[in-house]
């Protein structure tokens, strides 16, 4: 399957809905356990920094592809990354954020993290942050 020339073929088709041949087989594999999906969402809080709201946007643009397109989603979850961590990899691009990063997070104390989940999974304020 020539991957580029389906997917101008799914634009050029719009309003029909055609899906891969992966999207066929998954949509085969839920209807074998009566429709339950493998994913849950988590529970995003509310923020109204600029840079917080342009990642949230991006997190549920790609989140309401799932479980049918991971690829848009993980498209969605880089520009997240080139977003969220671009000030700390100034110039460097997504290549410079991708190589940084790991080491950047794995710097964080376990009791960061904990903080971090709870901080992304309640309510909140600019002013929180």
């Amino acid at each position: 399957m020539d991957f580029k020339k389906e997917r101008v073929n799914c634009h050029n088709k719009y309003p029909e809905l055609v899906q891969f041949k992966a999207e066929r087989k998954f949509k085969a594999k839920l209807d074998k356990v009566n429709g339950i999906t493998p994913f849950s969402p988590m529970q995003l809080g509310y923020g109204d920094d600029t840079v917080y709201q342009t990642c949230i946007g991006h997190l549920i643009d790609g989140l309401e592809f799932l479980p049918y397109r991971p690829d848009y989603m993980f498209d969605h979850t880089f520009k997240v990354l080139d977003e969220a961590a671009g000030h700390y990899f100034l110039k460097k691009g997504i290549k410079g954020i991708v190589q940084g990063l790991p080491t950047k997070l794995l710097n964080h104390s376990r009791r960061d993290w904990e903080l971090i989940i709870d901080f992304l999974g309640k309510k909140h304020s600019a002013y929180d942050m």
